[in-house]
């Protein structure tokens, strides 16, 4: 913010009419590049008092909930969560200016799976899917992911066998709520301007298994700016 100079006084010192009108003059013309956007509860954040047209707390919130299909995944490709609608929220060139947030939450029920071969769940490795946000900028037309892979297993095996007597192979564990969730900061420096975000889904290999279907979804997208 602009520099404003305040005379400070010690404990009887008197003050002087002069210095104190210096002060509020000062502070008047700082005030006089303020607007309406300051009303808002974030107004003491003082950027606003930086520059005319300061950026501002925003609320560019986007959702998406599907509690009417199932989409079964059967590759190890990224592919869009196809429900219905598609999980793509458009944003239609939204400016990602530097130094601002995208929050991003998917969340859906994993409601059944399928394992290769003999039905038996047997590698603890394989047994998994995985979820990503992708994003497309409007300006390149490049469509990138965003942050890492959230990876759920749908099996109940352990990395060991017991001594004697039962198994931990060949259990299924699904029918559970999943969720990928992501803070992406614009840390490039420049803006991002951003056509849609995405969230994608695959399974990690094929060869353990088949498919995983998902059911009843919700997706949102929120923007914060400083």
């Amino acid at each position: 913010m602009p520099s404003i100079p305040i005379t400070n006084y010690e404990a009887g010192t008197a003050m002087v009419a002069a210095d104190v009108n210096t002060d509020f003059t000062a502070i008047a013309t700082a005030s006089a590049i303020l607007d309406d956007e300051n009303t808002r509860t974030e107004w003491c954040s003082r950027y606003h008092m930086d520059e005319v047209g300061a950026n501002f707390i925003n609320d560019t919130f986007s959702s998406i909930e599907d509690s009417d299909t199932t989409m079964v995944v059967t590759t190890n490709v990224f592919g869009v969560v196809a429900l219905v609608p598609n999980f793509r929220i458009s944003l239609l060139g939204l400016a990602f200016l530097p130094g601002e947030t995208m929050r991003m939450h998917f969340d859906v029920n994993a409601v059944a799976a399928v394992p290769a071969g003999a039905n038996i769940l047997t590698n603890i490795n394989s047994d998994c899917y995985q979820f990503r946000f992708f994003f497309r900028d409007s300006v390149s037309g490049v469509t990138a992911a965003i942050g890492s892979t959230s990876t759920y297993s749908t099996g109940s095996r352990s990395d060991h066998i017991p001594a004697s007597g039962g198994s931990t192979g060949g259990v299924s564990r699904i029918g559970q709520r999943v969720n990928h969730s992501y803070c992406w900061i614009n840390t490039t420096g420049a803006t991002i301007n951003i056509d849609w975000i995405e969230i994608r889904v695959r399974l990690c290999e094929v060869a353990f298994l088949t498919s995983v279907s998902l059911k009843d979804a919700t997706f949102q997208t929120f923007r914060a700016r400083h």
